[in-house]
């Protein structure tokens, strides 16, 4: 079965949840920034993938209200503080083998966040023309 509209309510709502909680961990990194690096290096890294984290929440209203283009606009962003976090995790795997399953985890998470960027690039360029794309 092939679906040629926008994605159901349903989906959007816990597509916004998702995003949502992205947003307010940037949020909790901001006010309680973690120290996984030392120094100022790990300042401007966490600082950086927070900042980058808030625009979640920019996504997540963008979702629920089915402004798709805005969803669009902002997923690159949000990418890259996932993407950063994934990377910081990884660099430390060797000296602290317990951050592996995190690590994981970010990078799945950059995975779907990547994925859901590419289908809306696939339906931004489709539905164009189309009433619902326009509303955005």
């Amino acid at each position: 079965m092939t679906t040629n509209g926008p994605p159901s309510l349903t989906e959007s709502i816990v597509r916004g949840i998702g995003y949502l909680l992205i947003g307010t961990s940037g949020v909790w990194v901001l006010f309680a920034p973690p120290r996984t690096i030392e120094g100022a290096a790990g300042t401007l890294l966490t600082t950086t993938w927070g900042i980058f984290l808030l625009a979640a929440l920019i996504a997540c209203v963008a979702t629920v209200w089915r402004r798709y283009r805005v969803e669009y606009a902002v997923l690159p962003i949000m990418a890259g503080g996932v993407l950063i976090y994934a990377a910081t995790l990884l660099a430390l795997v060797p000296g602290t083998i317990t951050r592996g399953p995190q690590a994981l985890l970010m990078t799945a998470l950059s995975c779907a966040i990547i994925a859901r960027l590419a289908s809306l690039h696939r339906l931004v360029n489709a539905w164009k023309e189309r009433e619902w794309m326009q509303s955005s």
